[in-house]
This record gives structure tokens, sequence and C-alpha cells, in this order.
């Protein structure tokens, strides 16, 4: 019974956000016809905040129980780096065209533009990964409350 309440809950935060993004987006697009003036930043902002919380939700729920002992947050950069930082760049196409970086390549942003799941895509993956690449480990018993470890590949973090 504890699965099927997180599972629903989960369902509806994403149909939440799913809906407001696309209603969002189509509300936009309908005053671009009447007064011609798009906004890539305001289409940029509700891509990666709705669609990137459903990435956010999706990597949520596949967390499992916290218990009471210390944790230590290790984070993954090799997957910030492959997954994150593409999603990243994709995520933000509006912008990149409205600063004149597809002069060259006309065809690239048309495609995306005409395309928008690719954006929604990218945004999904975005969220997914900045929260899947964060991990909780358990600490050390001899760390302290105060004691923050740093390595060369992860930034630990004791949490009581």
């Amino acid at each position: 019974m504890k699965n099927f309440i997180k599972n629903f809950s989960c369902l509806v935060f994403i149909a939440i956000f799913y809906f407001s993004g696309t209603t969002l987006l189509r509300n936009h697009y309908e005053e671009v016809k009447i007064n011609f003036y798009y906004s890539p930043v305001y289409v940029t902002f509700v891509t990666m905040v709705f669609f990137g919380a459903i990435g956010i939700v999706l990597a949520l729920s596949r967390a499992g129980d916290s218990d009471r002992r210390a944790k230590t947050l290790k984070i993954d950069y090799s997957k910030l780096l492959v997954l994150g930082l593409p999603s990243l760049i994709l995520s933000m196409t509006p912008i990149w065209a409205q600063l004149g970086l597809f002069k060259g390549f006309a065809w690239v942003y048309l495609y995306i533009s005409t395309n928008d799941y690719i954006l929604i895509l990218s945004s999904i993956v975005l969220g997914h990964t900045l929260i899947s690449s964060l991990r909780m480990e358990d600490a050390p018993e001899d760390v302290q409350k105060e004691d923050v470890r740093k390595d060369t590949k992860t930034i630990d973090i004791t949490i009581r």
C-alpha cells in the first residue's frame, strides 16, 4: 500500500507539471500569433522548470527510505558532465539562438524549434540527472558532526 501511494503521488505530480508546462507554452505560442513577440527566455524557463521537475520527480521516486544513521552525500561528476551538460546546452537552445550562435546553422535551430519535444525531453533528462547524480552512503563511524571530507572525485557532506 505504501508503494501504491508513493507511485500515485508521483503520477499526480508528473501530471500537474506536464499540464502546467504545456498550458503555459501553448498560451505563449497563442500570444506570439497575435502580437509577434516571442520570448526565448520565457520558453526556456518554462521547459526547464516544469519539465525539469518531471525529471526530478522521476529521480526521487527511485530514492529509498532513509534511516537515522549518518550519511555522506556524494556527487557523481562524470554523470553530470556526460548527461547533464549536453542536456543543459540543448535545453537552452532558444537563448543560444537569441544570442546569435546559430547564424551559420539555421537549419539546426529550425529543427529544434519546430520539434518542441526535443527541448522537453532534454529538460526531463537534465532534472533526472541533477538528482540521480547525488548518492547517499553510510558515513564512517569516526566522522564527527562538523567534519566535511573532500575528495578529488566526489564531495562528501555528512548529514546526521
